[in-house]
């Protein structure tokens, strides 16, 4: 058993627009398309500190992990 510390960060996305959008996980590239009112739930996990960045674009949501990190997607 590991004594490393991680970190774990839940959040929850949902899509208000009425057109679909991407979700977009980095920096591995992997596609959600969320279709209109849409609703995920992310499971952040990782190695200590951790923290998700988030950046906004036209109809693409982008969520940056950190090194380390993986990010479950789940409707």
């Amino acid at each position: 058993m590991s004594n490393e510390a991680n970190t774990k960060i839940q959040l929850t996305v949902r899509n208000s627009l009425s057109t679909r959008s991407v979700l977009v996980l980095e920096p591995w590239g992997d596609e959600h398309i969320l279709d209109p009112k849409a609703t995920v739930s992310l499971v952040a996990d990782g190695p200590m500190p951790g923290k998700l960045e988030i950046e906004v674009g036209s109809g693409r949501l982008l969520i940056y992990g950190w090194k380390g990190s993986v990010i479950q997607v789940t409707p």
